[in-house]
């Protein structure tokens, strides 16, 4: 139980979502670092299958709804709906939002209003493109942001493998167009094995980019982009789609990027980095370090200690209030 705030709860409320997703996994992470120094916090869910993913992460999992007691805070993602805000006539229950991608914040404001016309403590992000949206379209200032952060470590060049790996629950239909492109125009590379991921734990997703030589990347419509840069942290090489969320981070030297939607740009990209890595190896092993670097940008300690002050300064902000 968390001392300082006298049992006070943080109850956040677990996206629904078909498999793993990275929005629970980030939402498990704050969980996790709130829990850890003291806070006491609870993650609902309606289905257990929401989050039934190993992330080895220490944050108690409630399938259902809970009784509200005064002073529990409640933090929202932006898939859900406004109407489904706590509310108490005596103000001591109180509400957060964390968006974690900036093309659904529209879902939470059906009714056409805005975040300050709601019933919030507060409002956070996770990444810059969240912020400047929620900024400029949803009538609040100054939104923190709660940067993610990548497991990162050294990487055994000779684990890898010939391997493409590549995550298509976003663009199965560019997935498979660039897979034929690729092989016919790249048949050199034909020895290549395509490995999906797709409904495995953290840890074997992880396990699976440490082995792959390349990633392509199928990001679309994201807040960020976590995969690219969880490939980056891994060693491989990058290509393809940043999902716009990745713009933060793609540069030129850190991967070969195309313009959303570009199917063949994607597969000649993809060509084309398996050719540096063939013919340059010293360009590649230098695109590999400047992914490795740009990964290194997103601490595990950054993130928990955002975490920590946003959480930390809602709690204290509405302690009065309960």
């Amino acid at each position: 139980m968390g001392q300082d705030y006298f049992g006070r709860r943080v109850l956040f409320i677990a996206p629904r979502s078909s498999g793993p997703a990275g929005g629970v996994k980030v939402l498990l992470e704050h969980a996790a670092v709130l829990r850890s120094s003291g806070i006491d916090v609870l993650v609902l869910t309606r289905d257990a299958e929401h989050v039934r993913h190993d992330w080895g992460m220490d944050a108690p999992i409630h399938v259902g709804a809970v009784e509200g007691r005064p002073g529990d805070l409640y933090v929202w993602p932006e898939t859900f709906n406004s109407r489904q805000l706590q509310v108490s006539p005596r103000g001591d229950v109180h509400n957060v939002l964390l968006v974690q991608n900036q093309f659904y914040p529209f879902n939470f404001l059906r009714d056409g209003s805005g975040l300050a016309d709601l019933p919030l403590a507060g409002v956070a992000a996770t990444s810059i493109a969240c912020k400047r949206y929620l900024e400029t379209y949803c009538d609040v200032e100054n939104v923190p942001v709660i940067p993610c952060g990548v497991e990162t470590g050294p990487v055994d060049s000779s684990a890898k493998k010939d391997w493409i790996a590549v995550m298509p629950r976003k663009r199965s239909h560019e997935a498979a167009f660039i897979k034929n492109h690729f092989r016919r125009r790249f048949s050199e590379f034909k020895h290549f094995e395509w490995v999906e991921i797709d409904d495995m734990t953290h840890a074997e997703v992880m396990g699976t980019l440490r082995q792959a030589r390349v990633f392509l990347s199928l990001q679309r419509f994201e807040g960020l982009g976590l995969p690219a840069l969880e490939a980056m942290a891994s060693g491989c090489l990058v290509a393809g789609f940043t999902g716009q969320g990745g713009e933060e981070y793609a540069t030129s030297e850190n991967g070969i990027w195309v313009a959303e939607d570009d199917m063949e740009g994607a597969a000649n990209a993809l060509g084309e980095v398996m050719v540096m890595a063939r013919e340059s190896p010293a360009m590649a092993s230098q695109m590999i370090e400047h992914g490795m670097r740009t990964a290194a940008r997103y601490t595990i300690e950054a993130r928990d200690d955002a975490a920590l002050a946003f959480y930390r300064g809602v709690l204290d902000a509405t302690a009065r209030q309960t």
